[in-house]
């Protein structure tokens, strides 16, 4: 036999051996009582990528040298360690602008609830413990609450007034007692796969969300009632 056919073969034993783990794994798990989602991303359809893009065509300086520059002030902004005024005015001086950075302005005029989302929150609170655990500072926070009714949420963690960001393990821990519930019986799902990581090294089952119907099916998986 060819050494491409015993490849191919390896591959495919190899990816037979992934699905029945997945599927073993769900039939030892706990059951779930607690299920946690992401603001941004998840029940709120908008990216971080879309600001940077904005950025990107106001300015016409590289997307990468913009996220350079924010990253770390935004690191330091959602975990409430420093002040709006503060953020802006220091991330237009390291981007050499003067026009301002329309942080939370151009969020307001992008940011939309995902209805879909929002309607399977409210189904799944008849069951379960539902969950928000979002990195996002206060004025962003601030502008979330006006489109979407936090009081959905049995527990809702902002990073900006906890002085922790996903992915750090200490913020799932934090999450996991708020909502009274043990760490293997919590689902959470993210947009970013980092955020999943971390969660899972806490001893979360996380999966990171893609769509609506993706997200049904996943949950599916997990014995969870849709």
């Amino acid at each position: 036999m060819q050494k491409g056919s015993w490849q191919a073969i390896y591959r495919f034993i190899c990816k037979l051996f992934a699905m029945f783990w997945q599927f073993k794994r769900c039939d030892l798990m706990d059951e779930i009582t607690a299920i946690v989602f992401d603001l941004g991303g998840v029940i709120i359809d908008y990216k971080g990528s879309q600001y940077y893009e904005y950025m990107h065509k106001k300015t016409g300086i590289k997307t990468k040298e913009i996220m350079k520059v924010m990253l770390p002030l935004i690191d330091r902004f959602e975990k409430g360690a420093i002040k709006k005024g503060e953020f802006e005015r220091n991330a237009a001086k390291r981007l050499g602008i003067s026009n301002g950075i329309d942080w939370v302005e151009e969020f307001k005029s992008c940011a939309k609830v995902n209805k879909d989302m929002l309607a399977l929150v409210k189904r799944l609170k008849k069951s379960y413990k539902i969950g928000l655990l979002s990195n996002v500072d206060k004025a962003r926070y601030a502008a979330s609450l006006k489109i979407f009714d936090k009081d959905l949420f049995d527990v809702v963690i902002a990073s900006c007034y906890l002085g922790i960001r996903k992915p750090s393990v200490s913020i799932y821990k934090y999450a996991a007692k708020k909502l009274g519930a043990s760490p293997s019986s919590i689902f959470f799902t993210d947009d970013i796969e980092k955020n999943i990581e971390g969660a899972r090294k806490a001893g979360w089952h996380a999966e990171r969300f893609v769509s609506y119907d993706d997200i049904l099916s996943k949950m599916r998986h997990y014995g969870i009632k849709v």
